[in-house]
């Protein structure tokens, strides 16, 4: 975003002697884009001077087009690329460790409980007891340390302009944890009651919910409130959002379709592993780009946003889809329950004998190693057979 601050700043410089290539460095360092130092050259007016560089303006008075998200998730991205790059390998290893630690508590509780069980000995109950307790632990542990993960990623990603770092951006992400997982929690409930409801609504709901959970780690609202400033930030601007967000997932497609297309070069042999080798190291080296791609549109939707009178829909709206997330899958499954009860009992007949006709055993098999029909098969004497 170009300001009067940063106008003034270039032409100050210009006028006092300064080579363009250093001011753009010291700008770049304060977390300006380069389009914008480009923008501000040109417009740049003869006005007093100012002490430091100033510091870049976390809002935008429009919304970015999908050119400029790109070229600046780009720029942002080679910026922040190691530091974010950092925090998802960080986090990795300590997941992959801790799953690691796990199985090799259950492999050793299994064999204790075996050899427990064939010698008759009394403790084998207790260690299934144990063993259930650790699973259910390590399960709420998993997810506490996934959620943590993806929360110090966006924060990561949130924080560019600071510049912070890997421990740092955990540090501040284990302060929202909380509030995000109930916020993504919620999410995922909405838009589950969305694209239960004919598919669309969830598209709909997607759309107006995506920044929530940023704003519950970027403005510190509450879940629920963040989820619904989500919706009043999207009001009014469904299609120019939905716009940029196809873009976004267009890329991602594209990159499927890429690894795919290399993949078939590969022989049927390899295909797989090579599709998802490529596709895994594609998606890894993305991530820092993907993000402050939808960042950027969340900070674009936050600061060209206008109140317009509208805002107390938004909670109705939000709190409709997550009520509708927890209601239809019952409604799904009670449906589905009653229709089968209601089939007539043809019906099942007639399921048997297909299931019975698709796995029929007494048809013949092209295994080399089943013995052939054979006229002296039976009571026969062995001079027969020659």
């Amino acid at each position: 975003m170009i300001t009067k601050e940063l106008i003034s700043y270039i032409k100050q410089a210009h006028e006092a002697g300064n080579a363009k290539a250093d001011t753009v460095k010291t700008l770049k360092e304060q977390g300006w884009l380069s389009a914008d130092i480009e923008a501000a050259y040109q417009k740049a007016l003869s006005l007093p001077s100012v002490p430091s560089a100033p510091q870049p303006s976390s809002e935008d008075t429009v919304l970015l087009d999908p050119g400029a998200l790109i070229s600046q998730s780009v720029e942002l991205g080679k910026q922040r690329f190691w530091t974010l790059l950092g925090i998802v390998l960080f986090g990795w290893t300590i997941m992959s460790a801790a799953i690691l630690i796990l199985i090799l508590i259950f492999v050793f509780g299994g064999i204790a409980a075996g050899i427990s069980a064939s010698a008759n000995q009394p403790g084998t109950t207790a260690i299934v007891i144990v063993g259930v307790i650790v699973g259910l632990l390590a399960v709420i542990g998993l997810v506490i340390l996934g959620t943590w993960i993806q929360a110090a990623v966006i924060t990561g990603a949130l924080r560019y302009r600071e510049k912070i770092g890997v421990f740092e951006a955990y540090k501040q992400a284990w302060e929202k944890i909380g509030s995000y997982f109930v916020a993504n929690f919620l999410y995922g409930l909405a838009t589950l009651g969305g694209f239960l409801l004919f598919f669309f609504p969830g598209i709909i709901v997607t759309v107006w919910l995506f920044s929530g959970i940023y704003i519950v780690i970027n403005e510190g609202k509450g879940p629920f409130e963040a989820l619904v400033q989500a919706r009043n930030y999207t009001r009014g601007r469904f299609w120019s959002v939905f716009g940029r967000l196809l873009v976004f997932w267009t890329l991602q497609w594209a990159l499927l379709i890429v690894a795919y297309t290399l993949s078939l070069f590969a022989g049927e042999d390899f295909q797989d592993l090579v599709y998802n080798l490529l596709y895994s190291i594609s998606s890894l080296i993305l991530i820092p780009f993907s993000f402050l791609y939808i960042i950027r549109l969340y900070e674009s939707l936050k600061g060209s946003y206008q109140p317009s009178g509208d805002e107390p829909k938004g909670k109705g709206n939000v709190l409709t889809f997550i009520i509708l997330g927890i209601v239809l899958p019952i409604v799904y499954v009670i449906g589905f329950i009653a229709l089968a009860a209601s089939l007539p009992k043809e019906f099942y007949e007639g399921f048997k004998e297909g299931l019975k006709e698709e796995f029929n055993t007494d048809t013949p098999t092209n295994n080399p190693y089943e013995p052939l029909p054979s006229p002296y098969r039976g009571n026969v004497n062995e001079e027969n057979y020659f």
